[in-house]
């Protein structure tokens, strides 16, 4: 992550974009893969989707 913010701005900015909104930084991805683990270990149940689903199938 470091090495492309420094070579090549507009790619970073459009490849991380989501990472840059919420104030992410490559250092900090270790400890939030960590603390979603624990998170994910702490409640193992899978949650129920509130999305409808589609109505009609895509070919």
């Amino acid at each position: 992550m470091k090495s492309i913010a420094d070579e090549e701005s507009k790619k970073y900015q459009s490849h991380f974009s989501e990472y840059i909104k919420k104030n992410i930084a490559g250092d900090d991805m270790e400890a939030l893969y960590k603390k979603v683990h624990a998170t994910i270990r702490a409640y193992p149940t899978m949650a129920k989707s509130t999305k409808e689903p589609p109505k009609t199938h895509k070919s």
